[in-house]
């Protein structure tokens, strides 16, 4: 079985809701995927995501996952998502089920993904299961053929 090994690294500058003044809050996280094909057509997923604030680690993500390709670049797959909250009281779990479905075009110079995501979360500190829905939409150029590509 073929094991691919993706690494993936995101900055992100925000300002708390509600906000409008200065200082902005930043966060970085590299995000590793390992997959593999586990039959035709089906291959698996884990995800770490370890996010790191200035304050030190404010979370980690674990995320395996199953996809099933259906062709003309569509697939679909769901999974589990485990995510450790750390705070100065400790660390809070919360629990994640979902499904996707996702959708890859490759055109000359690019490749443009979009990928739909229901999530059925389990928080700490909360009674009853809340309903999440995620859209992503990402552009993949390559920067050159040695380093490989950017996601935009």
């Amino acid at each position: 079985m073929p094991v691919q090994i993706r690494l993936a690294q995101s900055l992100q500058v925000f300002q708390k809701p509600y906000h409008v003044t200065l200082p902005v809050a930043c966060s970085s996280y590299l995000s590793v995927f390992v997959q593999g094909e586990v039959a035709p057509n089906w291959k698996a997923v884990l995800e770490v995501q370890p996010r790191v604030h200035a304050e030190g680690m404010s979370r980690l993500v674990l995320r395996p996952q199953v996809q099933v390709a259906l062709g003309d670049g569509w697939s679909v797959g769901g999974g589990y998502g485990a995510i450790a909250q750390y705070s100065d009281e400790g660390v809070a779990w919360e629990h994640r089920i979902f499904e996707q479905g996702a959708n890859e075009t490759q055109f000359a110079s690019f490749k443009w993904s979009n990928r739909s995501r229901l999530e059925q979360r389990f928080l700490p500190d909360a009674d009853q299961v809340s309903l999440r829905w995620r859209q992503q939409t990402k552009a993949t150029v390559p920067l050159a053929e040695e380093i490989g590509r950017a996601h935009v």
